[in-house]
């Protein structure tokens, strides 16, 4: 069953320096629909979020518009499980996009990678995980190298790690490292710091990252 009662629409606004809103605009798409993301673009910016269905499909679904807030075009990417996107960046040729899906890869949700060229047309499509669950969530594009925050319980400890991930401009896997204590750990978001990164999420374990360390149920703050 559809799990929403009421029908619910994509929001953007936008605001000028001092906060006065300047348009309002709502977008719709099969049954449902949400915004995680936005990125500006020569000609106005790129919403990035996901469709719904009453037969329980999620779709990625990638908006362009103008700098009024006017449709460009807009695309849906997905087949007939779940497949969902939360972040986005540029890329000297293209748009990458981050989030999970179940509709690929190998089992359970898979961390989702996608890069389309400008004009939205997928230029490739990959997943990364075992057969756990695993997601994406945060994307940075540096020396035209991805840099990917989420988090895998496909380590074989039956909780979720920060998951860190590194790839060149076609998606091919450079390096993977997860961290944290043996109870959850989710990463949301990332970004450059002066000499590497910064990730940011949850934990239910302490500090340390060592997982056979002894550990707390409570959830707290971390950064790595």
């Amino acid at each position: 069953l559809f799990p929403y009662t009421t029908l619910f629409r994509s929001w953007a606004i936008q605001i000028d320096s001092s906060g006065n809103m300047v348009w309002n605009k709502t977008y719709q798409e099969n049954d449902g629909t949400e915004f995680r993301n936005a990125l500006k673009t020569t000609d106005g910016f790129l919403l990035v979020g996901n469709t719904f269905s009453q037969s329980g499909d999620e779709d990625a679904w990638i908006v362009r518009i103008d700098d009024q807030g006017n449709v460009l075009w807009n695309k849906m990417i997905g087949e007939e499980k779940l497949d969902k996107i939360f972040s986005a960046a540029s890329a000297p040729d293209g748009f990458v996009f981050v989030g999970l899906t179940d509709s690929f890869g190998n089992g359970g949700s898979d961390g989702w990678v996608i890069k389309t060229d400008m004009d939205g047309k997928l230029l490739w499509n990959k997943t990364f995980g075992g057969s756990g669950d695993d997601a994406f969530r945060s994307i940075i594009v540096t020396n035209n190298r991805y840099l990917i925050a989420g988090y895998t319980d496909s380590n074989g400890n039956g909780n979720y790690g920060f998951w860190f991930v590194k790839t060149d401009e076609n998606g091919t896997l450079l390096w993977s490292k997860t961290y944290g204590g043996p109870e959850s750990n989710k990463a949301y978001a990332l970004t450059g710091a002066e000499d590497g990164y910064i990730v940011v999420g949850d934990t239910h374990s302490t500090e340390k990252t060592d997982r056979s360390e002894e550990h707390t149920s409570e959830l707290q703050s971390l950064i790595i």
